[in-house]
């Protein structure tokens, strides 16, 4: 008994090791990748010329800052997910009287996030570096009075905030569920269908689908701004597209 204590105890640390190595191999590549991007960007920057030099930094600031608050949300929200996951299935492992394992939360969660974060914000940034820099142009809609800026500048980032809340939510339902069928394939043979009803499970999937539905609602409402608008916005008068463009340019000048 105790030899047998000693094999799985000998197992879990080689487990742990390796998750850590994954996570700053991980962390390793991230950095090195970052530092290639931002070389790059200067390096480019400094060829049109050293006046845009501040431009670059803003943007660089702008982008870094995307790529801090992706992170947060994803770890967070798969840290407590994952924590979630784990008394679901406490109760599986209850039933069946085994000894709930050390299942990954952090190391997992870290490694999706940076990976997920990466690839996002890529998408992301510009669309945040336009938002931060938007301007009011002194011509409104004849429907609901907003500013032509509204249509340009924010309306886009909130689609987009609301977008990035669908897909996490959608995202996370079907991450909870692959980990779920991988615990059950790996230490079960089976589970009850009573127990499997009345666990979390079922419970986060009803939760998701209430967010789920809030969010599309969300998204509905705010598309909708642009159906009575978009006659409005497309600007064939010449003239109106310089003073467009000219009330532009002096905002950011």
């Amino acid at each position: 008994m105790q030899q047998e204590k000693s094999i799985e105890s000998k197992k879990q640390t080689k487990i742990i090791r390796t998750r850590v190595i994954l996570v700053l191999a991980v962390a390793l590549i991230l950095v090195i990748f970052a530092y290639i991007s931002y070389r790059g960007s200067y390096l480019e920057t400094i060829e049109i010329g050293e006046k845009f030099k501040q431009v670059f930094q803003q943007n660089l600031f702008y982008q870094y800052a995307t790529i801090g608050v992706n992170f947060v949300i994803l770890f967070s929200a798969l840290y407590f997910t994952n924590r979630g996951i784990r008394k679901g299935l406490k109760a599986f492992f209850e039933e069946e009287k085994k000894e709930m394992p050390k299942l990954p939360n952090k190391s997992i969660a870290f490694i999706i996030s940076a990976i997920i974060t990466i690839v996002l914000s890529h998408f992301m940034s510009g669309q945040v570096q336009l938002f931060m820099n938007r301007a009011w142009f002194g011509i409104y809609d004849p429907v609901f009075n907003f500013d032509i800026g509204f249509y340009i500048f924010e309306k886009p980032f909130m689609e987009l905030g609301i977008f990035y809340f669908i897909a996490l939510i959608i995202g996370l339902t079907i991450y909870a569920t692959i980990y779920y069928i991988v615990i059950f394939n790996k230490y079960f043979d089976g589970v009850n269908a009573e127990t499997l009803k009345k666990s979390k499970f079922f419970k986060q999937i009803i939760r998701n689908i209430k967010l789920l539905s809030i969010g599309i609602a969300m998204f509905i409402l705010v598309n909708a701004q642009g159906i009575l608008t978009d006659k409005f916005l497309i600007l064939n008068n010449d003239a109106a597209v310089r003073n467009l463009w000219g009330r532009n340019y002096r905002c950011h000048n």
